[in-house]
This record gives C-alpha cells, sequence and structure tokens, in this order.
C-alpha cells in the first residue's frame, strides 16, 4: 500500500471511530485527469488522499462475485437509478486504454479510459466554456483543430488538456496522460460523434430516501444528493455508498445493528453516521449519511440492506 492509499485508510477508520463532523470523505470527482498528475504531491494531505478512494482505479482491483454479493440475499431485487448517459461515443479507440467507462459527477455524466499505472483519459461535456484547467506550472498552450472545429491544445506536465466547442453549442475537454501523443489526443478528441454511454453503476439499491437524487457515481463510489441542494463534485452533505477492504475496517468503532440478514456496525456523531457491512468475501460495504440529511437509524439499516454490489465495483487495495 502506498502513503496515499494508507491515509484514505486511515481516514475511513478513524472515522468509523470518531465519527467527527465531516470534512468530504470523498471530495472532488471533477479534473481526476488533473489529480493524477499531482499525485505525487498529495501524499502529505489527508484530504487529498480521500479523493484518490473515488478518483484512482489504477489503485483498486476489481471484484466480479458470482453471484453478486448482496447485503440481504433474501430481499427483493434491487436497481440502479436513472441517470443521463454520456452524450457522445468516441470513434476512436487508443491502444492500452480499454473500453469507455461512463460515470457521474455532480449530476454531469462524464467519460474515463482506464490505461494502467499512470495512464488515464477523460472526456467531460460542457454547456458552458468550462474554466482553464489547472496545472502546477504555465502550460504550453497550441491552437489546433479537431475536426472542422477550432479548439486550444494545451501541454503541461505529466499530461494534455484540449477544449473546443462542438457543432450544437456543447464544450468538449479531453484530458490525457502525457504517455499520450499529441497525434493520439487530437485523434481521439477528432472521432467524439454524438451517441450514448450508459454510466456503470458499482450497487444497486432496494430504494432510495425520499428527495435523494443522484450526484456522484464512479465504480468505487456512489452519492446521493438532496434533490433541492446544489450539485457538487464533493460527498458532504450527502448520502455515500463505498467498498472497503474488510481487513483494513475491521477495527471500526460503533454499535452492532442489524442490516437485513447481515449484523453491521453504527457508528453516529455529530456530523455524519457511519455503518459498515462486512459482506463476508473481503470487502465491506460503508455507507455514510451527513447528519444534516436527517436520516434516523432504522432509516440507514433498512437502505443499506437494500445495497447489492455489482461486477463493475471496485474496493481499494490493502
Amino acid at each position: 500500500m502506498d502513503d496515499i492509499e494508507h491515509l484514505v485508510r486511515v481516514t475511513l477508520t478513524d472515522r468509523a471511530a470518531a465519527v467527527a463532523p465531516p470534512t468530504d470523505l470523498v471530495r472532488t470527482a471533477r479534473g481526476r485527469a488533473h489529480r493524477g498528475r499531482r499525485r505525487a504531491q498529495a501524499a502529505g494531505v489527508a484530504v487529498a488522499a480521500a479523493a484518490v478512494l473515488l478518483a484512482l482505479p489504477a489503485a483498486a482491483r476489481l471484484w466480479t462475485p458470482a453471484p453478486p454479493s448482496a447485503v440481504d440475499a433474501g430481499a427483493p431485487s434491487a436497481v440502479a437509478p436513472a441517470v443521463p448517459p454520456f452524450p457522445f461515443t468516441p470513434g476512436v479507440s487508443l491502444p492500452g486504454y480499454g473500453a469507455p467507462i461512463a460515470e457521474l459527477s455532480a449530476g454531469v455524466p462524464g467519460l474515463r479510459f482506464d490505461g494502467g499505472a499512470g495512464r488515464w483519459l477523460t472526456v467531460a461535456v460542457h454547456d458552458e466554456r468550462p474554466a482553464p484547467p489547472e496545472w502546477d506550472v504555465p502550460p504550453k498552450l497550441f491552437n489546433v483543430v479537431v475536426g472542422d472545429r477550432k479548439a486550444t491544445l494545451e501541454l503541461g506536465r505529466g499530461g494534455w488538456t484540449v477544449t473546443w466547442q462542438a457543432a450544437g453549442g456543447r464544450w468538449l475537454r479531453v484530458e490525457a496522460d502525457g504517455e499520450a501523443t499529441r497525434e493520439e489526443v487530437l485523434r481521439f478528441a477528432a472521432g467524439l460523434v454524438p451517441g450514448e454511454v450508459a454510466v456503470r453503476w458499482p450497487f444497486t439499491f432496494e430504494s432510495v430516501p425520499p428527495g435523494l437524487v443522484p450526484d456522484v457515481v464512479s465504480r468505487p463510489a456512489v452519492s446521493f444528493r438532496p434533490e433541492r441542494a446544489a450539485p457538487s463534485h464533493g460527498f458532504a452533505g450527502k448520502l455515500t455508498v463505498m467498498l472497503s477492504d474488510t481487513a483494513e475496517t475491521a477495527a471500526g468503532g460503533g454499535r452492532q445493528v442489524a442490516v437485513g440478514a447481515r449484523l453491521g456496525r453504527l457508528a453516529v456523531g455529530s456530523g455524519a453516521s457511519i455503518l459498515t457491512v462486512d459482506l463476508g468475501d473481503g470487502r465491506t460495504l460503508v455507507v455514510q449519511a451527513d447528519a444534516a440529511l436527517g436520516l434516523g437509524d432504522a432509516t440507514l439499516a433498512a437502505f443499506a440492506a437494500g445495497v447489492r454490489v455489482t461486477p463493475d465495483a471496485v474496493v481499494g487495495q490493502g
């Protein structure tokens, strides 16, 4: 386990034991590529380390339980809430990056490709021109063409960014690691065409507490925000579901509660409640509810009992 992954686990275990006021257990999902470029500087920052749980699938492993793991095997079938698909499809496949994975962040779908350690590529769509990317040092700027559209290509320390306005008015931004070539990045960008890539859910749910809507959906974690709250890339003020390695969460505090056919541990504090459930296969389901949501213990346990883990879920390595 590297320093960042260790900090993620320490943060999770400490919160389960003490349940201090939440400081956004998993921070921003936006800028996955930028966090990849800044990973080396993040090891000493616990909040940035927590973001790795959401954003670094290279430090995670894929589980494919058969049959899919369930907290309560006798409960009715669970479903994934409806969310919009990513509205473009890639017409170009770059070697080594695998299949596209559509995720949701701040209620907006994005596209990600995993190319192994240090390799990544993401696509984001914006209704308005996005703010300039954040770089550790000023990047080199190039005026380029994506298809027949004018675009801005940036080369910074560790990666590429290309931004342009597509036909129809929406803005697209492709970000890629520094191992990709300029030609590859531009060829991939030019190959994006209108279409649909469905968001892949790591969990399905028998039910979701009323008034909550999906806001973040990634393979390691899902969060729901209050319907009237503004979308955000973080997890503060939300109901969050993720997986953890059982060996690294077994020491968590709290009291024992019934969660469907299983037993879990519930730690309740002034800022958040954290419910952990050992799934019996080396993984632990972690459900965090911000105190502002007003979810009671019974509601939280009933929600967790209806969670199913899909083959798309990943859990941090220990």
